[in-house]
Order: C-alpha cells, then sequence, then structure tokens
C-alpha cells in the first residue's frame, strides 16, 4: 500500500526550508535574498497549484468525453442490441459497451483523485 500525501503537506514541507532561510537572512538584514528566495517560494506554489489545476482539469474533461460516447446515437444503438426480440444475446453488438467499459475502468483512478477534496 503507498502512503499518498496531499498536496498541501508535500507544499509545506517544501517551504519550510526555504521559510528558515527568510529568517536568517531577516537578521542579517538581508533583505535583497529573503525577497530573492520569497519570490522564488511564492514561484515553487504558483506551479504546483497550476500543476494540481491542470491534472483535475485533464481528469474531468476525459470525464466529459466518456460521457458523450457513452450516451452518442451510436453507442445507444448499439447497446438497445445486444439482445434480440428472443431474449437471447448478440455477443458480437457486446464488445462497444464492453470495450467502452474497459476504457472507463483505466480511467477510475484518476477520477477518483480528482474528485476528491484535499
Amino acid at each position: 500500500m503507498r502512503l499518498r500525501f496531499p498536496s498541501s503537506l508535500c507544499i509545506c514541507l517544501l517551504n519550510l526550508p526555504a521559510l528558515g532561510v527568510i529568517a536568517v537572512a531577516g537578521s542579517y538584514c538581508l533583505w535583497e535574498a529573503a525577497a530573492t528566495v520569497f519570490i522564488g517560494l511564492l514561484t515553487l506554489d504558483v506551479i504546483w497549484w497550476q500543476g494540481h489545476l491542470i491534472k483535475r482539469q485533464l481528469a474531468f474533461s476525459t470525464f466529459i468525453e466518456l460521457d458523450k460516447e457513452w450516451n452518442s446515437r451510436e453507442m445507444l444503438d448499439v447497446r438497445k442490441s445486444v439482445r434480440d426480440e428472443n431474449g437471447k444475446w448478440n455477443l458480437s453488438n457486446l464488445e462497444g459497451p464492453l470495450e467502452f467499459f474497459e476504457k472507463l475502468a483505466s480511467f477510475s483512478r484518476c477520477f477518483r483523485r480528482a474528485a476528491r477534496v484535499e
């Protein structure tokens, strides 16, 4: 089992050394160095946040594309024709929905992570 840290905890662990550098530089009146470290720290936080948002956006856009595929006219016709009038399975028509479910299962982990509130 893999241990997962929320992104906010990772940001805190990355920011602690930089905050220490800012405190030391401030105590020696090295304000230029403290400002440089602060700007670097702020840049790191913004990049981390943007990466997190892009990951969520990709997961949700994939979900929307899968929803469009599932509700498309072709998929509706295939799903209706999986059984014939006698109630027997038409295995050749069952292949399309099964492939869709395989694709959905491969993205399920991504969906769970994107929907998780941190």
